[in-house]
Formats: structure tokens, sequence, C-alpha cells
């Protein structure tokens, strides 16, 4: 549907009722997605929107027991609002059901750019694409140790990446060179089979029953080793787990040999989410 559309579900999501401030509950958020979705193509414009709504909101928090506001109003003042955590979750849902570089969903695309880029930027292009209506996110600024900025223009539905890296100027040159990224945002790139899935899951659910154990909250995995992401389960509750394996399959360097993740002999687990939303990543499980 239109920018407009979704603005006006925004503005309508923001009128303030009471005291308190707006507060963009789930129910609205929902209307917002709804309307967003529909012409079956979120925009940049429209993502953006939301986006800031994620960013902006204060996460709302239930009252603990026995407390209560003894305030005429909360201390939240001028333009601040609130928003309920379900409809953060609302939110996020929408920018990974459409692959857009958003919220938590940017930070995962822009680690799966960057392990891409590890190998090759891609084809060079002989001239700048047409980016108008594509999603912009920034991937890496080095312009203060003489690097280039490096930025991707996304288009979701065409599951297309350009690569925009312009030199820091020193040296007078500030002339963006251009690329055709082959990473795909929505394709299956992992190779791995169902046969291999199947496998790995029934190795997990065998190593919870044992007590599978979990690092350090973000302590995130060892540097310089790729892997194959394969998602596993997803806990069916607000505050549910997310599990994905991570299959290692070489180095991370260009040119390095890549084996089969079908081969597996051992993988990893990352957890994420849950009520604090920490990723952890699980001791090695072996198949």
């Amino acid at each position: 549907m239109s920018i407009q559309s979704v603005r006006n579900e925004i503005k309508s999501a923001m009128t303030i009722t009471d005291c308190s401030g707006p507060n963009i509950s789930n129910a609205e958020m929902k209307k917002i997605a709804k309307s967003a979705e529909a012409d079956g193509v979120v925009s940049a414009g429209e993502a953006r929107q939301i986006d800031k709504l994620v960013k902006d909101g204060v996460v709302k928090q239930p009252p603990s027991g026995g407390q209560f506001m003894t305030m005429a109003c909360p201390e939240h003042g001028g333009s601040s609002f609130t928003i309920d955590k379900a409809a953060v979750r609302t939110a996020e849902a929408l920018f990974v059901r459409n692959a857009l570089p958003y919220g938590k969903n940017g930070d995962a695309i822009r680690e799966k750019i960057q392990a891409s880029m590890e190998e090759s930027y891609g084809k060079q292009l002989s001239k700048a694409p047409t980016t108008r209506g594509m999603h912009q996110l920034l991937i890496e600024d080095q312009r203060p140790f003489d690097g280039p900025l490096l930025e991707a223009f996304v288009d979701p539905k065409k599951d297309q990446v350009f690569i925009k890296a312009t030199p820091s100027g020193f040296g007078g040159n500030t002339t963006p060179v251009w690329y055709r990224s082959s990473v795909k945002l929505k394709g299956d790139e992992s190779g791995v089979t169902e046969k291999t899935v199947n496998k790995l899951r029934a190795a997990f659910t065998q190593a919870a029953k044992a007590g599978l154990e979990y690092g350090e909250p973000n302590a995130g995995a060892p540097l310089g080793v790729k892997y194959v992401r394969v998602p596993l389960m997803q806990e069916k509750h607000p505050d549910g787990y997310s599990y994905t394996a991570l299959i290692p399959v070489g180095t991370v360097y260009p040119g390095a040999k890549v084996s089969d993740p079908n081969k597996v002999s051992q993988f990893f687990v990352e957890r994420s989410g849950g009520f604090a939303g920490f990723t952890q990543l699980s001791e090695a499980i072996h198949v």
C-alpha cells in the first residue's frame, strides 16, 4: 500500500489517550505491518518508519509485583512514546519475513554480506546502478583508517544486492566503485540436504536431553571460521528461543577450500532470543 497509508496507521497509533502518552500496542503494530505489506512489497520509506518506531520507542515494562505508579504522569516527556515488547517482535518478524535490512535482521544481513565480501565484493560495474527504492545499509566505515566507506543497497524482491565502495578521499579520490554482489538474502545457499537437517535436529535433541551447555552470552563463534547456518527450531511462545546449527566448513579466506556440510562430523548450536535476548553458542555436538 502507499507510504501515506502506513503514516496514517502510525499517526492513529500515536494518539495520546491519557497522561501516560502515546503507546504502540501489538494490535496497532499488526495494523501498521498489514498496511505496509498490502501490495506485496514493503518500500524503503515504509520500512524506515517502522524501524524508527522500534528504535525510538521506550519498551513498555509491565509493573513488578507490588509496585504502583505514584506520579500523576510518567517521567518520559516531550515527544517520547512507549512500545509494547510484543509490538517490537511483530516489527522484527516483518523485517525477517520480507528480508529487510532493519532491526536485528539488519545486523544479520550485514553479517551475511560481510562474510561474502571476505571472498569478493562481486562483479565490478562500469557505472552506478539505479538504486531508487532500494534499502540502504551501512556495512562498514573504514575512512578514519584510509579505507573505504562500504554500503549495501538491497532489493529483497529481486534478491539483489549492490555494494558501493567510496574511497576515504586521501589522495583526492572520492569516486565510488560499484559491485553487483553474488550474496543471496532469501535463496538457500547452504547446500544442506533434508537428510542432513534431520540428522542435525536428532543430534541436537539428544544433546539437549543430556544437558547441552552454552557459553557466555553474546560471546560469538570463533573468528576465522566459515559456517553454514541451518535453522533447527523455534520455541512457540513470546520469549522463546531460536536454535540454529552452525556447521564449520572451512576458513574465512579468499580461495579457501570449503568442505561439504553434508559430511559434517560436528556442529555447534546458536541459541538466541529468550526473555533477555542473549545469543549463546553451545559446546560441540558430534554426529
